[in-house]
């Protein structure tokens, strides 16, 4: 029986010190492309503080005064959950994709971030804008 433990504790040594690897795979719904990326480290539990959630695409056609290029309003569209995609205008996707795309998108941050998450999370990324300059205080 002993045997047996110490066989088992040895391979749970080894194990432990292999480099382990994570495959993240990521579809685009617009160009229908998959993404991987891999990420080896030193344990499955560091490697595990890497991942976070998914973030959930709504997919824009106009861009004008979101400031996508700040950081910090980077920042806060990730604390919400979400990101935005750019679909340029001559990208060929149905309008019925698109819109359903989106519904589920919204619907799925309601039930993560609550009544309202689009005001204030705009309200935020505002906020962000002004900081740094790109957008004039209005009264």
């Amino acid at each position: 029986m002993l045997k047996y433990r110490l066989i088992f504790c040895f391979w749970l040594l080894t194990n432990g010190i292999q480099a382990q690897n994570i495959v993240l795979k990521e579809k685009s719904m617009v160009t229908d492309k998959e993404i991987n990326i891999s990420i080896s480290g030193g344990s499955r539990r560091d490697l595990a503080t890497l991942i976070r959630a998914p973030l959930t695409t709504i997919y824009k056609r106009d861009v004008n005064g979101l400031g996508l290029h700040n950081p910090c309003v980077y920042d806060v569209m990730i604390a919400y959950g979400m990101k935005y995609d750019i679909v340029p205008l001559g990208q060929r996707i149905s309008q019925r994709k698109f819109t359903k795309h989106n519904r589920r998108a919204k619907w799925k941050l309601f039930w993560r971030n609550g009544f309202f998450w689009k005001s204030r999370m705009h309200k935020k990324m505002k906020k962000c804008r002004i900081e740094s300059g790109e957008q004039e205080l209005e009264d």
